[in-house]
């Protein structure tokens, strides 16, 4: 599970910012809440808040980039998808550097890199404060990776051929070091992104279709949200390749790529939404015929469905709440803090309801907001960190307190009769 996150000179982030899933020593916590480890009390949720560009969505962003770079890698004879804050001549030509902190069965580990868009300047890894690797642009130390004096020849020859803006974690995988495989896994298979652009693919379709249990599950969801979707229909075209079909039959030549391309449509799964008409026969609705909210809901079936089940998955949704009723955001939040806490998994979304910043909901910690400076850098704070006896002062009103902008990370308006054409005064 994720302990901490930290970048400095990523996207709007110029220093330092530390996002901490390490439960507040004083703030009060119901089970739900946390996941009991033995390196102390982890929350299961974190919400992060702020005016538009104050930066919600670029924390979201830098862990998705550093994921990626550890997932994919840098393609030979390209330079790195550096994401350094441009808004500072001397930060635009500085390396970035990321530090993830997070438990894999009880042995916490804290791996990161500093890089440029030219090359890797540092990375390393640490398992319970043991340093597993350490990289000095191109001078590595591996030693304490091999099980054996000939695993450790190899990892070395490994880090040898890894190529100066590539990551180490990343050629580590893709050359088969299994010593770091369950350190790779973490950022492969267990964190995942949902982005609000995010568009529904026959992929999806094909995935729910051939899911019994997803589909069971999407179709609760939707039913749930009292979308008016009664379950979901799949068809799929066959109509291209019967034609292709027939003209073979008819003996003329047909052209392979054609063949393939007939072949490909006939396999590809149409979503359909079954809606009850008035005499109660099922009427099914295209895709584009459905509302922005339930094409949401359908866009998180599949990672909200692995989010309360036994898998454990770090989830980052960007806009929790696009196209969503305040209650059902509530709903789907609840639905997740009541799946079993030993699962591991946690919830990190940005959003703008501030129906949900209740302390009824969640505690205090599992707050964050974001702010910009006047030079345009973001920073985030968490609302434990303000004083105990003001946040009981508001504790019914947190929401309407932060409206207030007593805790900042609210946009400052300027005078709304220049947008209607007038002076203002």
């Amino acid at each position: 599970m994720l302990l901490q996150f930290a970048v400095e000179n990523v996207l709007s982030f110029k220093e330092r910012t530390v996002l901490s899933m390490m439960a507040a020593p004083h703030v009060s916590h119901k089970e739900r809440d946390v996941i009991r480890t033995p390196v102390g009390d982890v929350l299961r949720v974190a919400a992060i808040y702020g005016a538009n560009a104050s930066g919600k969505s670029n924390l979201c962003q830098a862990l998705w980039w550093a994921k990626m770079l550890i997932r994919s890698g840098t393609p030979k004879g390209e330079a790195v998808r550096a994401q350094p804050f441009r808004l500072s001549k001397t930060h635009l030509v500085q390396p970035s550097v990321v530090e993830c902190e997070f438990l894999i069965n009880d042995t916490r580990y804290s791996y990161g890199f500093k890089i440029s868009s030219e090359l890797v300047h540092e990375e390393w890894l640490l398992a319970d404060g043991e340093t597993l690797f350490e990289r000095s642009f191109q001078q590595f130390d591996v030693a304490s990776i091999g099980e054996s004096e000939k695993r450790t020849t190899f990892v070395e020859f490994v880090a040898q051929g890894t190529r100066p803006n590539q990551l180490f974690l990343f050629e580590a995988s893709d050359r088969n070091v299994h010593e770091l495989e369950s350190v790779w896994s973490w950022f492969d298979l267990h964190l995942g992104q949902i982005d609000p652009n995010t568009e529904l693919t026959d992929e999806f379709a094909r995935l729910v279709a051939k899911d019994g249990r997803l589909r069971h599950f999407a179709t609760q969801l939707l039913a749930n949200a009292d979308t008016g979707v009664t379950h979901l229909g799949f068809g799929h075209d066959s109509a291209e390749l019967a034609a292709i079909e027939k003209r073979v039959d008819a003996g003329e030549v047909v052209d392979q790529s054609e063949r393939t391309a007939a072949i490909d449509a006939a396999e590809r799964f149409e979503l359909r939404l079954m809606h009850e008409s008035d005499d109660g026969s099922a009427i099914p609705f295209e895709l584009e015929l459905e509302s922005d909210g339930t094409k949401a809901l359908l866009r998180l079936a599949p990672v909200w469905a692995v989010l309360v089940g036994t898998f454990g998955l770090r989830l980052v949704v960007d806009e929790l709440d696009r196209s969503l009723h305040a209650l059902l955001t509530r709903h789907l939040i609840e639905s997740f803090l009541r799946s079993e806490p030993a699962n591991g998994s946690q919830l990190l979304f940005t959003t703008h309801d501030t129906s949900l910043l209740d302390l009824a909901l969640l505690p205090a910690d599992s707050f964050w907001l974001a702010q910009k400076d006047h030079t345009g850098a973001s920073t985030i704070y968490s609302l434990s960190e303000y004083k105990s006896g003001q946040m009981q002062q508001l504790r019914e009103q947190v929401s309407k307190g932060y409206m207030q902008g007593r805790f900042g990370a609210v946009p400052t308006l300027g005078d709304p009769g220049l947008l209607a054409g007038q002076d203002g005064t």
